[in-house]
């Protein structure tokens, strides 16, 4: 006998069915589909939806359904097209280097899968409920950041500032380098080591600077002070969890998981990732560039067969092998880059570099002197390989750096230009991975 009002029995009931109601769009299943968001994060407009879905009427392609959720177009597929390979040749005609349907400069197209919600359904903002990794399948990478490697780089980077300016304060200096965890600057007069040291304190108070003796020389050291090591490490973490989820949204992954594990190790889950391999190469990009003058008078096949470089210079080879000579004072760094994209310049495949305020003041001071003097691209990609160490398998970590281009300057650049010289699959992938952000410390997946 049933004891409760029968209001509750009423409302018992209705909770029953709104609940049935608001599961529905669970039972329809999921198909592909691609993901249209600008890079920029800002809503995508209904004409690109409408030019995409042209395009790929015209190229054979049938869309079973396009509408906007969320500020982004979604572009639907058929559910049998996962084996015929559609989703992934509509993505490439979408954003095609030789003739792209959307400006890979604004516009992200990613793989996805998307709900066979009907419309109506979608108007009422019912959605599915998104499912994990565990029940969907997917991705999960685990890195570790080379702290110690990012702790170096920064000393490198302070180095070549150091240099800078102490040259702007006519103390003059001979051979510094970065030994371990000092950085060594020997001067030419004693007399100016204290000027020295307060020249490079006004600039940062990061470093316990010292003088010492080295050979007979009275030299200038710094090292990182304690509270600096932490921080810096601390920052190195934050900042490499902040650049893969950048990363992440380029894949148009719905609802991952990226989060610091432990003291230097990074998780990522991308429930529903197709494309492994795409996924891997986006999120593991530490690829960066430097620009440098070359130098015209020395001669690279002496420093190559000597292996000691003219004073202001560092020896580096292209991608034939073949020495080259550049000067040790860099222009740009690829943390000053804001955006680079592959395309074509008078027939030729190239790589567009859009720099910062701070990048583009300095390519416009160098290049404005030295118009006519040639300029170099070193790709610079932090690598590792597994060896056998006394019969037991080990992690070697090395830096590869390439000169990929030189060019003579014709004319004053800023914060815009481009780099040719490339094949249109290297242009493509160099874009990619300067894209990708820039890393506080190399990424390892282990």
């Amino acid at each position: 006998m049933n004891r409760y009002p029968g209001w509750v029995n009423v409302a018992v009931l209705a909770t029953l069915l709104l609940g049935v109601f608001l599961a529905l769009p669970n039972i329809f299943g999921e198909v592909p589909a691609l993901q249209i968001s600008r890079d920029d994060n800002q809503p995508v407009a209904e004409q690109v939806r409408l030019d995409a879905v042209e395009a790929l009427s015209d190229a054979g392609i049938e869309v079973t359904a396009a509408y906007e959720e969320d500020g982004r177009q979604y572009l639907r597929f058929a559910k049998d097209d996962d084996d015929n390979g559609v989703q992934l040749r509509a993505r490439e005609l979408l954003i095609n280097p030789e003739s792209p349907v959307l400006n890979p400069r604004q516009y992200v197209v990613a793989l996805t899968r998307a709900p066979l919600t009907p419309e109506w359904m979608r108007n009422l903002g019912m959605r599915p409920v998104s499912l994990g990794l565990d029940l969907r399948g997917g991705v999960h990478f685990l890195y570790e950041v080379d702290l110690e490697t990012g702790l170096t780089q920064s000393l490198d980077q302070a180095l070549e500032s150091f240099t800078s300016i102490l040259r702007e304060e006519n103390i003059r200096w001979r051979n510094p380098r970065r030994t371990g965890d000092r950085i060594i600057i020997p001067l030419q007069s004693a007399a100016k080591a204290d000027q020295a040291i307060d020249a490079i304190r006004g600039d940062t108070q990061d470093f316990d600077l010292t003088t010492t003796e080295i050979d007979g020389t009275t030299a200038v050291v710094a090292r990182f002070t304690e509270n600096q090591i932490r921080e810096r490490r601390s920052l190195a973490i934050q900042q490499n969890t902040s650049t893969l989820r950048d990363r992440v949204n380029q894949l148009g992954v719905a609802e991952p998981l990226v989060q610091q594990q432990g003291i230097d190790r990074i998780v990522v889950q991308l429930p529903g990732v197709q494309d492994p391999r795409a996924a891997r190469e986006v999120l593991g990009a530490t690829a960066t560039l430097e620009f440098r003058l070359a130098d015209v008078n020395g001669d690279p096949g002496a420093a190559s067969r000597t292996g000691r470089a003219p004073i202001g210079t560092a020896l580096y080879s292209d991608r034939n092998g073949q020495p080259v000579l550049l000067k040790r004072d860099i222009i740009v760094r690829g943390e000053q880059l804001t955006n680079a994209t592959a395309g074509f310049s008078e027939g030729q495949p190239a790589v567009f570099i859009d720099l910062n305020a701070e990048g583009a003041k300095r390519m416009l001071d160098v290049t404005k002197d030295n118009v006519g003097n040639p300029m170099a691209v070193v790709f610079i990609e932090d690598k590792q390989e597994t060896v056998m160490v006394n019969g037991e398998e080990t992690r070697r970590r090395y830096r590869e750096e390439t000169v990929i281009n030189v060019a003579t300057i014709r004319d004053t650049l800023s914060n815009r230009f481009q780099i040719t010289g490339l094949t249109s699959l290297e242009a493509k992938e160099l874009a990619l991975k300067l894209r990708a952000g820039s890393l506080a410390a190399p990424l390892y997946i282990v």
